[in-house]
């Protein structure tokens, strides 16, 4: 084995560990400020369930919530039913012409 394999071998080993931090630490920073966007975003949910009463939750010092309590709606099953009955009729349709919103008089 000569000098020039090794120096080769721990030159491609210097870089590939070069390489691989590198994409490391960028992936790294992407998934923090995805996990910064996705944490921004649950703490507007939780302050418009809580302003419409579904959730109750506390935040620590640094805005991070530490306990959430959802609240049980109560509903009563209520049935409403009703009827309505409509004629329709068109009052500047002439009375000898066909109307198909006015039935015509039978003989």
């Amino acid at each position: 084995m000569d000098w020039t394999s090794v120096i080769e071998i721990a030159a491609g080993a210097f870089l590939g560990a070069l390489t691989g931090a590198y994409f490391a630490r960028r992936g790294s920073r992407e998934l923090r400020q995805e996990a910064d966007s996705l944490r921004h975003l649950i703490t507007l949910i939780l302050r418009g369930l809580d302003e419409a009463g579904l959730v109750e939750y506390k935040q620590d010092e640094r805005g991070v919530p530490e306990s959430i309590h959802f609240k049980r709606l109560v509903s009563d099953d209520v049935s409403v039913s009703d009827s309505v009955s409509a004629k329709l009729r068109r009052e500047d349709a002439p009375p000898n012409r066909s109307n198909p919103l006015r039935p015509t008089p039978m003989p």
